[in-house]
């Protein structure tokens, strides 16, 4: 997507996970995105909540909830994929 490009770059399977994201959404079905770490879920889901945001108007709230220790890895990426 052209508002993630002047951020970043996903990779090819980073961008087919957040197609399958947002496809999941479109059709209502709760998935979960999970594969080995240091694969880019989070960028993938940063990825996602901006979707939702620029491609579907969607505004909110969302919840992210994740272990303590990765809070401040969550907000570094949130910077700088969804300022």
């Amino acid at each position: 997507p052209e508002y993630l490009k002047k951020y970043g770059n996903l990779r090819e399977y980073q961008l087919e996970g957040l197609n399958w994201l947002i496809y999941s959404w479109c059709n209502g079905t709760n998935v979960i995105l999970a594969d080995e770490m240091g694969l880019g879920k989070t960028v993938q889901s940063i990825s996602f909540i901006s979707a939702l945001v620029h491609e579907f108007g969607f505004a909110g709230p969302v919840l992210v909830v994740v272990p303590l220790s990765t809070i401040s890895a969550w907000q570094r990426e949130f910077s700088r994929w969804a300022p």
